[in-house]
């Protein structure tokens, strides 16, 4: 059985699109493992939540789950999507927290 991957994405306000800080996340993780490979270090762990948003990115119906978190953040909470990654499936599960 694999290991069970989480990776976290923080949504403040509507004017953060849940598909731009998904992808904001991924390019800003894979320049650390970049940067770490070219330093002679390997982070599995690191290729393993960039292979959790890929799957996100390329799979989920944002325009879908835009419109669910724009209703929770109109009630004036912020939202975290946890993104589980676990024997190859990636669920995304939404978190409300105060504003």
């Amino acid at each position: 059985m694999n290991q069970e991957v989480k990776v976290v994405i923080k949504i403040k306000s509507k004017n953060e699109c849940v598909e731009t800080v998904a992808k904001r996340t991924y390019w800003s993780m894979v320049n650390q493992y970049m940067k770490k490979i070219r330093e002679g270090f390997e982070d599995s762990t690191l290729e393993e939540k960039i292979d959790v948003l890929k799957v996100f990115l390329e799979k989920t119906d944002l325009g879908k789950l835009r419109s669910q978190i724009d209703d929770f953040l109109d009630t004036g909470k912020h939202v975290s999507l946890i993104l589980t990654k676990n024997d190859n499936k990636v669920k995304s599960e939404i978190v409300l927290e105060e504003g």
